[in-house]
Formats: structure tokens, C-alpha cells, sequence
């Protein structure tokens, strides 16, 4: 039919999307940290810092993401996940 849209949601992604740090747009690992660094101040000791939205290959230059020794330099007493799209 001309005109008919398929409104449709994937409604748990949704919501597990707005309860994580949106890392969309990250340009450099650096732009990346920092994202998580201000999250972990807002964070209470032991609680999950988790992320999503990062794309890699756009970076400048490319990275294959950040490294376990990175997040534990700026959330030593919060464990952290990302993962990317």
C-alpha cells in the first residue's frame, strides 16, 4: 500500500539504551575516556559504568577500541563495559 510505514520498536533495546552512557559520536579514544571519566563521577563506588554506540573505525586514527589498563586508570573502583553500535 502507497504511504504505509512499519512503526515498529525494538522496546527492550530501547530501554536498555537509555539506561546506558551514549558514546555515539566519539571521535578519538580520548574524547571516549573522557565521556566514561565524567560518568564515573556521577557514579557510586562499585557500581557498572556501561556504555554503548562507539564506532572504532571512525576514530581518528582507527583504534580497535580501548584496553582493560585504560578504563582501570580512570574508574579504579567501578567496574566498566562498552560495546560498540
Amino acid at each position: 500500500m502507497p504511504g504505509f510505514t512499519d512503526a515498529h520498536c525494538h522496546i527492550f533495546g530501547i530501554g536498555e539504551r537509555e539506561t546506558k552512557l551514549n558514546l555515539e559520536g566519539t571521535n578519538t579514544l580520548e574524547d571516549f575516556l573522557a565521556m566514561v571519566k565524567e560518568r564515573v563521577a556521577q557514579t557510586e563506588r562499585g557500581k557498572w559504568i556501561t556504555g554503548r554506540g562507539w564506532i572504532e573505525t571512525f576514530w581518528k586514527p582507527p583504534a580497535i577500541s580501548c584496553r582493560a589498563s585504560d578504563l582501570d586508570k580512570i574508574a579504579p573502583d567501578n567496574p566498566a563495559f562498552s560495546h560498540p553500535r
